[in-house]
This record gives C-alpha cells, sequence and structure tokens, in this order.
C-alpha cells in the first residue's frame, strides 16, 4: 500500500512538473513570438526612414546638380525649401535618435548627419559659382511673392567662396559648379 502511494505521489508531482514546464515553455515562446513580431516591425520602420532619408538626400543633390546645370534658380528654390522647410532629413534623423540606438548606432548616425552637412556645404558653395557667374543676386527676386526666392539665394550669397575659387572667370566658375 505504501508502494503504491508512493507510485501515486511521484506520478502526480511529476504531472505537475511536466505541466507546470509546460506551460512555462509556452509562455516564453509567447513572448519570444512578440519581441520578434516587434523587432520586424522595428525594423520594417528603420528601413522605411533609411529609404527616406537616401530619396531626400538624392532629391537635394539632384536639385543641386540640376541648378548647376541650368541656372535655373527654381531649382536652387526647391533645394533650400526641403532644407530649411521641408527638413526631411533633419525630421529622419531625429527619429531615428529616438529610437534610442545603441551606442555605436548612434556614433554612426552622428557621423552620418556630420557627412550630410559637409555635402550641403559642398552643394552650397556650387550654387554660389552659379549664382556669381550668372549675375543672379537677392536683390533680382525681392519683389517676388515669395519672399523666400530672395532670402535663399541671399543665404547662398552669403557663403564664402573657398580661395581657390576666387577670381575665376564666368566660365571655369560654371563649370568648377558642375563639378
Amino acid at each position: 500500500m505504501l508502494k503504491s502511494r508512493n507510485i501515486t505521489i511521484c506520478a502526480v508531482i511529476v504531472f505537475l512538473l511536466i505541466t507546470v514546464l509546460t506551460l512555462i515553455s509556452s509562455r516564453y515562446m509567447t513572448d519570444c513570438i512578440s519581441r520578434e513580431n516587434a523587432a520586424q516591425v522595428n525594423r520594417g520602420e528603420l528601413s522605411d526612414l533609411g529609404q527616406e532619408l537616401a530619396d531626400a538626400s538624392d532629391y537635394l543633390t539632384d536639385e543641386a546638380r540640376k541648378f548647376s546645370v541650368t541656372g535655373d534658380v527654381e531649382h536652387l528654390y526647391n533645394y533650400w525649401y526641403e532644407v530649411r522647410e521641408e527638413k526631411t532629413r533633419d525630421r529622419v534623423i531625429n527619429s531615428l535618435s529616438a529610437l534610442d540606438p545603441p551606442e555605436n548606432e548612434s556614433a554612426l548616425l552622428a557621423e552620418a548627419k556630420k557627412y550630410s552637412d559637409t555635402l550641403i556645404k559642398t552643394e552650397t558653395v556650387s550654387m554660389k559659382l552659379m549664382l556669381t557667374a550668372e549675375g543672379i543676386n537677392s536683390e533680382q527676386y525681392k519683389d517676388m511673392e515669395n519672399g523666400r526666392m530672395a532670402e535663399y539665394i541671399a543665404l547662398v550669397e552669403s557663403t564664402q567662396l573657398p580661395e581657390q575659387y576666387v577670381g575665376l572667370s564666368p566660365q571655369e566658375m560654371k563649370e568648377r559648379s558642375r563639378e
């Protein structure tokens, strides 16, 4: 009788142990699946933000190139409107920073912003060369309904040209702008 009772107690204990382990495993699997789903959503958001940043950068470069080739100030306007009003680049970088990335990712993000700022400076010099070569200045656009054109041109005009570009002929300035 005692032996039978011990076997029954052991069987119940083993049954309870297996049941508890099954419940814990099930809960653990549910948590893992939830975290994986959340990670997948984050990957999608990060990918979308990365693509948006790349598109914004491509747009800015395209507008700067179009201005250098055509001299059409509408492209200069589009460029600076994106940089100063739309601020896609800044918004995306802030969104990425808000996700509290690891320290190494934050460093890469800061480096990307630094390179982007450098590219804007380079493109501004290119625009300044073209404005100077074409004889375009902000005074010519002061009376326009949209005062931003004059503001953006004045912004580019205020850029100091590197010494290597001072004294170039208008044709040489256009060539350097395109380069």
